[in-house]
């Protein structure tokens, strides 16, 4: 596979500069190692895990694509943003029915970026619940593991079943909220703007067929300015 290799931009994302030297995990788990401890500490917080060997390296596959599909959902939304834009220019909305399944289709773009890049930050940072943050001065010891993170209270069961109880919502506000942005998208400029619906084509001269189709009709002058 050709690599595509562009010069002190991963620098510049991490440091801010184009020339500091941006560490891979084979240099950066020594150093953790050395920094933090190869075995939790023998301390009460750990519970049964005191002691245990600390593992610093994340699942690399998920982290590898986690971020890949965080920025392509992300670049697809603001590349779909872009042509919205330009189609609209004029200050019509286009009613060509390819682009408005692609307008359904692109609502799921800023879920899927959010949730990969929940997912990505959450597994990429293990096995802290509070990353180490170092400072130009040394290291910095306020990071936390995630082993000391688990309350002593919890049990396994409750854990879970809050975890599906909070999935379960939001997977239920999640089917709300797509229903609603794809009835709204489907509707077109009427289903946001209904009074339009009831305008006859032969009030204007210059009257253009509206998004319903070509049965509908609206004034030039009468778009969409703004919508939610």
């Amino acid at each position: 596979m050709a690599l595509i290799e562009v010069p002190g931009i991963l620098s510049y994302l991490a440091k801010g500069d184009f020339t500091t030297e941006v560490k891979g995990v084979n240099t950066l788990l020594p150093e953790y190692q050395a920094n933090y401890g190869t075995h939790l500490p023998d301390n009460p917080i750990y519970g049964e895990r005191a002691g245990q060997e600390i593992d610093y390296l994340p699942v690399m596959e998920v982290t590898y694509w986690g971020f890949r599909m965080m920025i392509g959902f992300g670049g697809l939304a603001a590349l779909a943003a872009l042509v919205a834009l330009w189609l609209t220019r004029s200050g019509t909305v286009p009613s060509s029915p390819w682009l408005m399944r692609l307008a359904v289709l692109g609502i799921m773009a800023p879920f899927g970026a959010n949730a990969a890049g929940w997912i990505f930050t959450e597994m990429g940072r293990q096995p802290f619940v509070v990353a180490p943050n170092p400072d130009p001065n040394g290291i910095d010891q306020v990071f936390m593991f995630t082993a000391a993170a688990v309350s002593p209270g919890v049990s396994a069961g409750e854990l879970l079943a809050s975890l599906i109880t909070l999935t379960a919502v939001y997977a239920v506000l999640l089917v709300v909220e797509v229903k609603l942005l794809v009835k709204y998208v489907r509707g077109g400029v009427v289903s946001a703007m209904p009074e339009l619906a009831h305008i006859p084509a032969d009030e204007n001269e210059d009257a253009t067929p509206g998004p319903g189709g070509p049965g509908g009709a609206k004034p030039a002058d009468d778009v969409l300015a703004f919508a939610y």
